[in-house]
């Protein structure tokens, strides 16, 4: 399943985030995160069982560990977020959320509504061919053609 399909998961506001993550530093790494892992669709794989609609399931890659993935689970119901779990070393604090789970709390309760994030994948339509180099201009050409008398 992918994240628009997640219709009712609670919209999150940039204060709700912040209380949850209890800071900036995780919200900073969601974002890029985010990138990461969407695929070239745009789409965040999510995992949902349909005896318990209210709990998703994410796979998601170690920022430190390039073989390493971790699940984690985020719990919600009517439009807040009621528990999570994650199997990074700082997944089962007590206070606050891991990068993981802000990243997935991030995308499906904030930019998944505003579109706010930017992917480093669109930057190529930006830049042009170095290859291909411009006709020069003779000076002489450009002043007869520019002045009437």
């Amino acid at each position: 399943m992918n994240a628009t399909d997640t219709l009712d998961f609670p919209l999150l506001s940039e204060e709700e985030l912040l209380n949850l993550t209890v800071g900036v530093y995780q919200l900073k790494f969601a974002k890029s995160y985010t990138t990461e892992h969407k695929n070239d669709d745009g789409d965040y794989n999510i995992m949902v069982n349909n005896d318990i609609p209210d709990v998703l399931r994410v796979r998601i890659q170690s920022r430190h560990i390039s073989s390493k993935q971790y699940f984690l689970w985020i719990e919600h119901s009517l439009g807040a977020i009621t528990g999570w779990y994650c199997q990074c070393l700082a997944g089962a604090r007590v206070v606050g959320v891991c990068v993981h789970v802000a990243s997935v709390l991030w995308y499906l309760g904030h930019e998944r509504h505003t579109h706010s994030a930017r992917s480093t994948k669109d930057w190529p339509q930006y830049l042009e061919d170095a290859s291909v180099i411009p006709e020069v201009m003779d000076s002489s050409e450009s002043d007869q053609s520019g002045t009437e008398e």
